[in-house]
């Protein structure tokens, strides 16, 4: 360590000796030339001996420093001051245990402008231009010297004098014009920037600036925010104004970070929505950390799925308004009671909320009683609605609007609900218990008056009139009013009061029994539900049958208020079951086409978004109605959600094939195709598209081609040899042609060729062949040909009958007798019936036999050319003749000729017959 010390000290006395100028410059005040000032060589400026005697102070105190530190391990650190117009700074670095000699800093500035605070002058910048620039005569910068010799400041000028250069250049370039008035400054420029002991200071980090995409997301937050806050609808009164939830966050400049809890339930419920529980954790998790961001993103998102879950509406509301976010908990409950208006609670929550937390401009009791009438009418109907108007009327009551409640009484009384009898008990108290003035209007008061008096005096005169009457005259059961008073206008009595009572009782009375008779129908079924609200939970099946036949006996009474609203009710507990929807949107079909199409909606976008069966019948809704459009985009919704179905991936195509879109309905096919991931859906989809290329578009070359392509990978696939073999029936016509006929054969050889057929299968497409050569063929020896090699397959046919025969015959003890090599042998049945069933029309089955099922198809055939041919003589002629040869194959086949065989091939002997050939 002293020996770098040592070197180190020896660089900076270099360093100092190769000072050419020290500048001094007062414009007020000459300095003598003979005492205070020297020419320079190269640029004639004057130098300041005094600033000269410090650099050379300051040499010798490096020589002492380097000498004392020779002796000095680690850690040692030594500073001096040399004179009073240098500042001296020691700083001590440890690397890999060594101990670095203390460095010196002078204060008479540096070249980044280091700042020195003077009592009398204030502040200074000072620039110190680099060697290259003295030596180029440039003016150097003069800056004023300061005596301060504070820690801080010379440690940040020793600091500065590490940087780089040409940093050092442009720094001194900047400053020169803003430092040249400063006066007496004495500034000496060291080179020290290749001493290792310095310290570098590192460029200022700048502020990341945001991004374009930033800037927007800002922006567009923003307007959401003003769009909030300046939108002031009243959704009580226009219900139709649509409410959407509100921004996540609260400024435009909102950072919200995620917890790795947060994170690990948010990948959970995005990826399993239907998970019911994973979004129970999520929403106590958002709750437990506070953050109203994350809370309004996991309930937004879970209303999304699961929005017939009231008490979530609730919690929601209450955690906005904890916060003071009151407009944000008000129209949280708008949505809420607009997506289960049939929700009891619900609407008493909202109710309380007015009445205690409301603050609105139009906040008090008529608010308060707008709300009780929208939560009457949307959910007073329900049969368990009691606590709901209970509420209300006792909010009247409290208000001591009796009129208001003896309306109400009169809404309630007429609702089928569980406790109709007690609010009829209710009623009558309350109306024995008020003035019939504060219950009335005016006029009807004044008419029920009317009828009391004219009804107690029809009852007095028919007491005057009774002999057993107790001799009291009308006149002493009536009071008598004030002189000049009307009878009109003489206040009631309190029998006329009790007569008035009386009145409104008995006239709610009769309502009350209708109400009464229509309950009883449906107790039974009202006592059948256990479960009205919503739950992922399955309904048992006496619930889920107790309500189906509810809806069948009120869809049968055909009241269409109450079939709506119980289907409504019905779709809360039952919203996870497809059929109750379906019956319900069937029914709305046939009464108002758009509240059935929103049934759909609901449906299929919020609770059974992945079932099939109700997106395709949607589909076919908006089909019937003419919206072509609208169904292929519920289809390929229902098609990107559930990948692999071929029911709708087949349906897609043939609702673009109805609409006249052949191109697109031949891209889905060929994209089907193209997707396949198994070797059956790749089969199942190169059929349907082979088949709509040859039928639909006339591509017959290309579907042909299809086939034969698929037949070499799926050889032992015998639909695909049907399906080639079929398409050459297809083609044949009246002006069908060699090249025609060529291309049949070539599918027929095919299969026949094949050695992945059975025999029977083999069998089966050679009886094809042959028919089709008759029907359609035009060479006559292809067709001999091709009788002589049926016959073949027919006498292996034929063996293997026999055989399957012999063994049937067997007793069961001969079955089961080992062979010679102690196996038991196992007979194949043959394949034949299953192989037609597939595609082919020949069957060979004992009871009919091959040319029994081909003779009844061919006499078929002519039998359907005969009546095309009615109107044409010589067609009918062709007809009759052809059917004249088949009724003698048909007589040879059922009466053998002696000496022949009579099996079941008899009757290709008239091959032979026409042909030449022989068996």
């Amino acid at each position: 360590m002293p020996g770098k010390s040592k070197k180190r000290s020896s660089r900076r006395a270099s360093k100092v000796a190769e000072v050419e100028k020290v500048v001094v410059s007062d414009p007020e005040e000459e300095v003598p030339s003979d005492t205070s000032k020297e020419s320079s060589e190269d640029t004639g400026e004057e130098i300041d001996t005094d600033c000269l005697n410090i650099a050379k102070d300051s040499v010798m105190e490096e020589k002492e420093l380097s000498q004392n530190n020779d002796d000095v391990d680690d850690d040692d650190e030594a500073a001096e001051e040399a004179g009073t117009e240098a500042a001296v700074e020691e700083s001590t670095e440890e690397k890999d245990g060594d101990a670095d000699e203390a460095e010196e800093a002078m204060t008479v500035g540096d070249e980044d402008n280091v700042t020195n605070e003077n009592d009398d002058q204030g502040e200074n910048d000072a620039d110190v231009p680099t060697e290259g620039e003295v030596s180029d005569g440039t003016k150097p910068t003069e800056t004023e010297d300061n005596n301060d010799d504070d820690d801080e400041e010379t440690a940040a000028a020793a600091t500065a004098e590490t940087k780089d250069s040409s940093t050092e250049n442009a720094a001194a370039e900047d400053k020169k014009d803003s430092s040249a008035a400063a006066e007496n400054t004495c500034e000496i420029t060291l080179d020290l920037s290749e001493d290792e002991s310095m310290d570098t200071v590192e460029p200022p980090v700048k502020e990341k600036q945001p991004t374009e995409e930033e800037i927007q997301e800002r922006l567009r937050r923003k307007r959401l925010l003003q769009e909030m806050e300046e939108r002031k609808i009243d959704y009580d009164a226009d219900e139709t104004v649509e409410v959407d939830a509100d921004p996540e966050f609260d400024t435009e400049d909102e950072v919200v970070e995620e917890s790795e809890d947060f994170k690990r339930y948010w990948e959970t419920v995005v990826e399993s929505p239907q998970d019911f529980a994973a979004w129970t954790y999520l929403l106590q998790l958002v709750e437990q950390e506070g953050k109203m961001a994350l809370i309004r993103r996991a309930y937004n998102s879970f209303f999304k799925r699961y929005p017939l879950c009231y008490g979530y509406w609730k919690k929601f509301s209450e955690v906005e308004r904890r916060k003071n976010n009151v407009n944000r908990a008000r129209k949280i409950l708008e949505r809420g009671v607009r997506a289960i208006p049939l929700s009891v609670d619900l609407w008493m929550h909202v109710t309380d909320f007015y009445i205690k937390h409301y603050k609105g401009p139009d906040a008090g009791v008529q608010k308060v009683r707008t709300m009780f009438k929208r939560a009457t009418k949307a959910a007073g109907e329900e049969f368990r609605s009691e606590k709901l108007w209970k509420k209300y009327i006792n909010y009247e009551l409290e208000s001591k609007r009796f009129a208001a409640v003896l309306e109400t009484y009169d809404n309630v009384l007429t609702i089928q609900t569980q406790y109709y009898q007690n609010f009829f008990v209710e009623f009558s108290e309350f109306v024995n218990g008020h003035n019939p003035a504060d219950l009335l209007k005016e006029l009807e008061f004044e008419k029920a008056h009317t009828e009391a008096r004219e009804s107690i005096a029809s009852d007095t005169s028919k007491k005057a009139a009774d002999p057993l009457a107790d001799g009291k005259s009308a006149e002493d059961d009536l009071d008598e009013g004030p002189p000049g008073v009307e009878d009109h206008e003489k206040p009631p009595t309190e029998e006329e009061l009790k007569h008035i009572r009386l009145q409104i009782i008995n006239k709610r009375k009769e309502v009350y029994n209708e109400t009464e008779q229509a309950v009883t129908k449906i107790w039974n079924f009202e006592e059948g539900i256990k479960r009205p609200y919503f739950h992922v939970k399955p309904l048992e099946r006496p619930q889920l049958k107790n309500w189906r036949e509810y809806l069948d006996t009120e869809i049968v009474r055909g009241d269409y208020n109450r079939i709506v609203l119980l289907f409504e009710r019905c779709l809360i507990a039952c919203a996870l079951y497809e059929d109750f929807w379906l019956k319900y949107a069937k029914y709305m079909t046939d009464h108002n086409t758009d509240k059935a199409r929103i049934i759909y909606q609901r449906a299929c976008n919020i609770h059974l978004p992945k079932k099939p069966n109700i997106h395709a019948q949607w589909a076919a809704f908006e089909e019937l109605s003419g919206n072509l459009d609208e169904a292929a985009v519920i289809l390929e919704r229902l098609d990107n959600s559930l990948q692999g179905m071929a029911t709708i991936k087949m349906r897609r195509v043939a609702v673009a094939r109805r609409a006249g879109k052949l191109d697109v309905a031949e891209n889905f096919l060929r994209s089907y195709v193209a997707s396949a991931s198994k070797e059956k859906e790749e089969l199942f989809y190169t059929r349907k598209l082979a088949w709509f290329l040859y039928k639909l578009v006339d591509k017959k070359d290309e579907a042909r081609q299809l086939l034969k392509d698929l037949i070499v990978k799926n050889n032992s696939e015998v639909k695909l040899y049907s399906d080639l073999i079929e398409m050459e029936f297809h083609s044949a016509n009246v002006g069908s042609t060699e090249a025609d006929e060529q291309k049949a054969m070539e599918a027929f050889d095919i299969a026949l060729d094949s050695e992945n057929l059975t025999e029977d299968q083999k069998f089966s497409f050679s009886q094809k062949k042959l028919e089709f050569l008759e029907d359609f063929g035009l060479d006559v020896k292809r067709l001999q040909k091709s009788y002589d090699d049926h016959q073949k397959l027919s006498k292996l046919q034929k063996k293997r009958q026999a055989e399957l025969a012999t063994v049937a015959d067997q007793p069961p003890s001969k079955k089961a007798k080992t062979d010679t090599n102690g196996q038991i042998p196992v007979v194949q049945p043959s394949q034949a019936s299953t192989t037609l069933s597939n595609g082919a029309r020949y069957s060979t089955s004992a009871a009919t036999g091959a040319a029994a099922s081909y003779t009844t198809a061919s006499t078929q055939a002519h039998a359907h050319q005969a009546a095309y041919a009615t109107g044409d003589p010589a067609a009918a002629s062709y007809y009759s003749q052809q059917q004249q040869y088949q009724n003698h194959w048909n007589y040879s086949q059922q009466h053998p000729a002696s000496g022949k065989s009579s099996d079941q091939y008899n009757n290709y002997q008239q091959w032979g017959q026409y042909y030449g050939g022989s068996r």
